[in-house]
């Protein structure tokens, strides 16, 4: 039961002002040819030469939370390879050269793992049972990454990704977690300042708590059943049949 590491939020002061920006401290143990795939992963998903330890960057949320079909394919096209090899080395845990055990000793490693076990496993197989069969892989690390103290290493924007990892889980306590640590985060945002990035973020906020609020309620994600092949209760079918979130269409294959 991983509900045991859990833990308090970590203190988000001064977390916009530059951490020194992951990049520096970036490289344990990773040759060249992991580097460049952690790399193509990462700008990506956050963008080619950003800083996103700054205040402007700004949060590329088409990409990260809008069902398009072509982003759906480029993912699968580019990035499906890489989420096997990552499964497949974490099966194989003793052996300590594989994708995973290399990956996870590295800062945006580590962070690619989650990213791939828990975001673009969702594109990939998108509209099928298998678009949530890694989250508890983007779970373990997660929760190793709060729980060692170590959000601190990583920037907003890519701590939003830990967190949607907890948040991601029909895990009450997790849930819970996960959204006092998007509040603070996003507080601490707006504190320096508002525009349309603070409403991004606080968009995100809203969003995340909605997903609590389902937890709370049903205990599950309602939304996932079919795909699950769980018989939705009386109570979850009203929900789906009234509320018309994205999130709940985004588990649709994409006509």
């Amino acid at each position: 039961n991983m509900s045991s590491a859990a833990v308090e939020p970590v203190s988000t002061v001064s977390q916009f002002q530059d951490g020194g920006s992951s990049n520096s401290n970036n490289h344990q143990s990773i040759s060249d040819a992991d580097q460049l795939v952690i790399d193509s992963i990462y700008n990506y998903w956050f963008g080619e030469n950003v800083d996103t330890w700054s205040e402007s960057y700004p949060l590329p949320t088409q990409l990260w939370f809008e069902t398009r079909l072509d982003t759906d394919r480029q993912i699968k096209e580019n990035f499906e390879k890489y989420l096997n090899e990552a499964v497949e080395s974490y099966l194989e845990k003793d052996a300590s050269g594989g994708m995973y055990q290399r990956w996870k000793s590295n800062i945006h490693g580590k962070l690619t793992l989650i990213i791939l076990f828990d975001q673009f496993s969702r594109n990939i197989y998108r509209g099928t049972a298998r678009m949530f069969a890694y989250d508890h892989l983007a779970l373990e690390l997660a929760l190793e990454i709060i729980s060692e103290h170590s959000t601190t290493l990583y920037s907003p924007p890519e701590r939003l990704f830990i967190y949607f990892a907890l948040l991601h889980s029909e895990n009450l306590l997790h849930t819970s977690n996960s959204i006092q640590f998007i509040d603070d985060l996003v507080f601490s945002f707006k504190e320096g300042g508002d525009g349309e990035q603070g409403k991004r973020y606080e968009k995100i906020r809203r969003v995340s708590k909605v997903h609590h609020q389902i937890i709370k309620s049903f205990g599950r994600y309602p939304h996932r059943n079919n795909l699950l092949y769980r018989q939705s209760t009386k109570e979850e079918e009203e929900y789906l049949n009234r509320e018309q979130h994205d999130f709940i269409q985004s588990v649709e294959k994409i006509k």
